[in-house]
């Protein structure tokens, strides 16, 4: 008779953070739980309070240097003058988590970055005013947030 053995380890999550576009997908502000406080010194090149915000959220196994989050920033990036492009980085977590223990991990992102959106919206940044998407694990964190 043959078993199979799962082994569940709960990652503590670190690198969340939410990337702020400017002109091109190469510039960026990069926001996390550690320096919270440089939100209130964006410039409007990054963040403009008077724009719709889309975040979007990438995928397990996925980084912000992949193709598909970079497609997706840079279709937003061309409507710069509409939209606050934002890109919610856990690819520290995404891209050094089994496939079986990212259900456990998706609970500490989503719990950061509802942190980092708790302490920004104090200083201006309207969620009523937000749009969340995401791809594969991302669309679980993007509901989870949204909920």
């Amino acid at each position: 008779m043959k078993f199979l053995i799962f082994l569940f380890f709960l990652v503590e999550c670190q690198g969340v953070q939410f990337l702020f576009f400017g002109a091109s997908i190469s510039d960026y502000e990069a926001i996390s739980l550690d320096n919270i406080a440089d939100f209130s010194s964006l410039s409007t090149e990054y963040f403009d309070p008077s724009k719709t915000n889309v975040i979007y959220v990438h995928g397990w196994n996925d980084n912000v240097t992949n193709e598909g989050p970079l497609t997706i920033m840079e279709a937003y990036l061309n409507r710069k003058s509409e939209y606050n492009a934002i890109l919610l980085d856990w690819s520290e977590v995404a891209c050094t988590s089994i496939f079986f223990d990212i259900p456990w991990d998706i609970s500490s992102v989503t719990s950061d970055a509802i942190d980092i959106l708790d302490e920004i919206k104090n200083n201006g940044f309207n969620i009523s005013n937000t749009h969340i998407i995401g791809y594969s694990f991302g669309s679980v964190i993007s509901g989870n947030i949204g909920r």
